[in-house]
């Protein structure tokens, strides 16, 4: 099988040594560094998306082109 864990399932397999914690380990880990670079590429385009659509919807020409979507926004 191809796992990365003990046979007996011990998550303590899985950490590194005490001399690999922090920033080193995860360099040297690069399946856990991989995970975490997605994970947090996730929330940068999330703000980013935030921010974009945040100022859309207080433009003139959005509230005049979708004047229900703005008031059913504000009503509910």
């Amino acid at each position: 099988m191809g796992g990365g864990a003990a046979a007996g399932g011990d998550f303590d397999a899985l950490v590194a040594a005490h001399d690999q914690q922090g920033w080193r380990g995860l360099i040297n880990n690069k399946k856990a560094l991989g995970l975490a670079t997605f994970a947090s590429l996730g929330g940068v385009l999330y703000g980013y998306n935030q921010g974009v659509f945040g100022q859309v919807q207080v433009m003139e020409e959005f509230v005049c082109r979708y004047q229900a979507t703005v008031r059913i926004s504000v009503l509910g």
